[in-house]
């Protein structure tokens, strides 16, 4: 799936990935980002990026994180109130 951008700019997704771009436009109601429902494949993330998403069932959000070295994976999680 090819990157697509929103006509506001605030989101990036490619392959169920979410990129914020530096400059993230603000509105009314806060900044927006649109996260992945499910645990991405080790595979499918980028090396040097985080990707984060919404366990509805433990309410947490979790977050993976791929090292510079390509090969060394780290995730954490934020439990939801």
């Amino acid at each position: 799936m090819a990157n697509t951008v929103p006509a506001d700019g605030a989101i990036l997704q490619g392959n169920g990935t979410v990129y914020v771009p530096t400059t993230v436009p603000t509105f009314n109601a806060g900044t927006k980002v649109k996260l992945a429902v499910a645990a991405p494949a080790d595979a499918d993330v980028a090396t040097g990026s985080v990707v984060a998403w919404v366990d509805e069932t433990a309410n947490e959000l979790t977050f993976k994180v791929k090292y510079a070295d390509g090969t060394t994976i780290k995730s954490g999680t934020v439990a939801l109130a």
